[in-house]
């Protein structure tokens, strides 16, 4: 993995953002790195290594896409599809996606922590050893996905379904599972204590 330049500014030890010399927490004009940041998630097929946190996405589709290793720190996600992408390593903590879709994708070892998801939908993907802990997800469809060994410890699930999938080691301890359905899974594979 490539490390990013720290950020410029005085004691800071974050790291700075893809095209800037600060963090997101120091640019200097966030407005127009936000802008940046969108024009690269939306154009650009590989995505790998960038840190792009703190980006904003809005009423796009991504085909094909491939994140590794790319920072989503605090990102937002309006209206997203993404079909067939592969992300591996993706720190997406602290996030917001609201009416996103997954298509076919492969995520494995993506790190949604903290993060709030609404309204989103995840048919036929690969979810494996993807870090959900205290994320608040709601109104959310896993449909036909493998979420083996996937961690949703500490969150809140309100009107979750997931339907048809592989549950195997899926860490759900500790999680507010509230009206979580499972037609078709296998809730008893899943470590719930």
């Amino acid at each position: 993995m490539t490390t990013p330049a720290p950020c410029a500014a005085p004691a800071c030890r974050a790291p700075a953002v893809h095209g800037e010399r600060r963090c997101y927490a120091h640019v200097e004009d966030a407005a127009a790195y936000r802008r940046r940041a969108a024009r690269l998630l939306a154009g650009c097929a590989d995505l790998t290594h960038l840190d792009l946190s703190g980006a904003e996405l809005r009423d796009r589709t991504l085909r094909k896409r491939r994140l590794t290793g790319t920072r989503l720190a605090g990102a937002v996600l309006e209206r997203v599809t993404f079909e067939g992408c592969r992300m591996s390593l993706v720190f997406a903590h602290d996030a917001m996606l609201s009416h996103c879709r997954f298509v076919g994708c492969r995520l494995s070892a993506v790190i949604l922590a903290g993060s709030d998801l609404r309204d989103c939908e995840f048919d036929d993907c690969e979810v494996q050893r993807c870090n959900f802990v205290a994320a608040a997800i709601s109104r959310t469809l896993f449909r036909s996905c493998d979420l083996t060994s996937s961690r949703f410890i500490g969150g809140t699930l309100r009107q979750v379904t997931m339907d048809d999938c592989n549950l195997y080691h899926a860490h759900l301890e500790l999680a507010d599972l509230g009206d979580l359905a499972t037609p078709g899974s296998n809730p008893a594979e899943a470590h719930r204590w």
